[in-house]
């Protein structure tokens, strides 16, 4: 077990250069758990051979009661690997998975940050891959979130997030842990239905490897991987495509006959882009059809889309209409 998890970690390296580049600093973030674990234990192992510096971080949300022994914990883990330390503590405790996770990686980049570390790394596995990639399957997303977990994405200015093991599953790291006799802090919110990604680990994965593919979580991965290159390949295509649809930036207006010429998966790109310039997140799947059915319109406007806020067709332009002061102007 120990032999084909270190050769699937310097697998990746190899395959993905620009991964964990030679000589570089990297702040290991460590929970204690066994995948975190196995991370910092392989990362250590290859630093001579990448020429990396290293140090572990740990964040404690204070949910729960143990958490302050389980820092302890981490930091005695890195004493004994002989690395720099650095805790992270929560002010207030956190109430939503969410928050708990945007939290986690603020700090984690305010560390790296100020301690000159481009790198943070995380023990998210294959098995992570896979049950977040149901997990969106069942929310609705599009190919974006099928992608799954990207295995390298800029957390901050100077920054990036990497996960190194999602080519190792959750029994992998299991099995490098015991067989190495490295200790593991046991975080009882795994086993904690009222998470509902638990039920997934729990109930979901195991009924699909038992009854459909024993090897559904590398089946799952490797759709994920594919719909990631499919999905980076479109999005450029969209922002090349809004780029030359546009006629007029401010106000924005977008050229409705040659967006409607557009493949349909492109239209939908497009068309979030176009909702990205007034609502962050881009919309939803219902609002940016709202949007793309008024394309083969001479004229129509979407119900509001924000307060005071639609999108509107006419003379050959998509633009934006807003409620002014209680009275309703086109932003044209």
């Amino acid at each position: 077990m120990f032999k084909s998890v270190r050769a699937k970690f310097y697998r990746a390296l190899r395959q993905e250069p620009q991964l964990l580049p030679p000589a570089s600093r990297l702040l290991l973030a460590v929970s204690g758990g066994q995948d975190s674990q196995c991370m910092a234990r392989l990362c250590v192992a290859a630093a001579r051979r990448w020429r990396w510096e290293l140090a572990i971080a740990h964040c404690d949300h204070r949910w729960r009661q143990d958490s302050s022994a389980n820092a302890e914990f981490v930091a005695q883990q890195a004493v004994e690997l002989g690395l720099p330390f650095f805790l992270a503590t929560a002010n207030t405790v956190v109430n939503s998975e969410a928050m708990a996770r945007e939290w986690r990686y603020r700090v984690l980049a305010e560390i790296a940050q100020k301690h000159q570390f481009a790198y943070v790394v995380t023990g998210h596995t294959l098995s992570d891959q896979a049950e977040t990639v149901l997990y969106n399957l069942i929310r609705g997303t599009g190919s974006e979130g099928l992608a799954g977990i990207a295995p390298r994405r800029p957390l901050a200015d100077g920054v990036h997030l990497v996960r190194p093991l999602l080519k190792i599953s959750r029994e992998e790291t299991g099995g490098f842990c015991r067989e190495r006799g490295i200790p593991i802090w046991w975080d009882g919110t795994n086993d904690d239905l009222a998470y509902r990604r638990n039920h997934l680990r729990a109930h979901v994965v195991p009924y699909l490897r038992e009854y459909f593919n024993s090897q559904v979580e590398s089946a799952i991965a490797q759709t994920a991987e594919l719909l990631a290159a499919d999905s980076e390949y479109l999005a450029t295509a969209a922002a090349q495509a809004f780029t030359a649809l546009t006629v007029n930036s401010f106000p924005l207006q977008l050229l409705q006959s040659a967006l409607l010429e557009l493949p349909l998966a492109l239209q939908r790109r497009v068309v979030r882009l176009f909702l990205q310039t007034a609502m962050a997140d881009g919309g939803t799947y219902a609002q940016v059809e709202s949007v793309r059915v008024l394309l083969p319109q001479a004229r129509g406007r979407t119900p509001p889309l924000i307060q005071g806020l639609w999108a509107e067709v006419r003379g050959d332009r998509l633009f934006w209409g807003q409620e002014v002061y209680g009275e309703k102007d086109e932003a044209t």
